[in-house]
């Protein structure tokens, strides 16, 4: 399988295809959600939003969105961008961008889709 990166997305058959095969807690879900509400609503959350959104404090949210996203890396494979000295896991979702603390988390745009036709999401 090829490998996929920021330049060279996977296509929305990828994304449900890994999805399918992907473990979700039910806070991954959540979070998956309420990425899909803000995308339908033709908006992206700041980082503090999506973090309050969830309950946390802070931008806190750039932990457990990373740690989903490292699952779906293992099925793609993605190759995340660095930033510094650190993988971004969490680009292979979102095309976010921003300094940390102020990142804005727009979905890569194969995502949203993606995300309906696995069942994951759905249109409130």
């Amino acid at each position: 399988m090829a490998r996929f990166s920021h330049e060279n997305p996977p296509t929305v058959d990828d994304y449900v295809r890994v999805f399918a095969v992907t473990p979700r807690t039910e806070k991954e879900t959540e979070m998956l959600q309420f990425l899909f509400d803000c995308w339908l609503a033709g908006r992206s959350p700041t980082s503090e939003e999506f973090s309050t959104h969830m309950g946390w404090k802070g931008n806190y949210v750039h932990i457990p969105i990373g740690t989903f996203a490292k699952k779906l890396n293992e099925e793609l494979p993605f190759d995340p961008p660095r930033i510094k000295s650190n993988d971004v896991a969490s680009a292979s979702l979102c095309d976010f961008f921003g300094p940390l603390g102020e990142s804005v988390w727009p979905l890569r745009p194969q995502v949203p889709a993606a995300l309906e036709r696995s069942g994951i999401v759905s249109r409130v």
